[in-house]
């Protein structure tokens, strides 16, 4: 199948273009990748791996339960330097980790409990050499932090994966709360990152 989602894969189907043209299913570029395969497993995993992420840093537990700070390290965790965030809950789109972590310090804060509704309508695919999709619902059951009133958000999303094949640096500065305007940061090793994240409240009706 021809991927043809984002703009921003442009050269990824620059790459693919011709396989897609002929029917064929692989190219040089594919077959000579030195890099793990995608598969819809790693993505299922990649999915679950992000929700259990976004619970344990919006617990108590970590970091005094710091948000400031457990944002930040969430975020670096799973995104890359460079990543685009399209958020659930906000109409503003984050580029990069700072930007990214300034979301997640509101989005962990009303401690989401992630849950998939059907994972069988979840769509996993390579998109080439160190590239993956996944497409589909989720649900998460937020707590509201100052009535502790809780409801459920449904939603879907598309991830775009990269795979980074040399450890990396990230950091992000602490915008608020105990330790603010301090510089933290981490080195994470080689592995598949969030690129991008496109993710939005479920509409109603047809």
């Amino acid at each position: 199948m021809c991927i043809t989602r984002y703009n921003i894969l442009l050269p990824l189907l620059m790459l693919t273009l011709n396989s897609c043209n002929s029917g064929s299913t692989t190219n040089n570029y594919i077959s000579n990748c030195q890099l793990p395969t995608f598969t819809p497993q790693i993505g299922s995993y990649l999915l679950t791996q992000w929700g259990q992420s976004a619970q344990d840093y919006s617990t108590t537990t970590l970091n005094n339960g710091d948000i400031y700070i457990n944002a930040g390290y969430f975020t670096m965790s799973n995104y890359t330097p460079d990543a685009i965030l399209l958020p659930t809950v906000s109409a503003i789109q984050r580029k990069g980790t700072e930007n990214i972590y300034n979301y997640f310090t509101n989005f962990l804060s009303l401690k989401p409990v992630m849950s998939i509704p059907n994972q069988e309508s979840n769509v996993y695919e390579a998109l080439g050499c160190g590239f993956g999709s996944g497409d589909g619902y989720y649900d998460f059951v937020v707590t509201d932090p100052e009535t502790q009133a809780t409801s459920t958000v449904q939603a879907r999303f598309t991830f775009i994966y990269k795979y980074e094949s040399q450890p990396f640096a990230e950091e992000f500065i602490v915008e608020s709360g105990n330790a603010i305007g301090q510089l933290k940061n981490q080195i994470n090793p080689p592995g598949w990152y969030i690129w991008t994240q496109n993710s939005a409240v479920l509409p109603s009706g047809q």
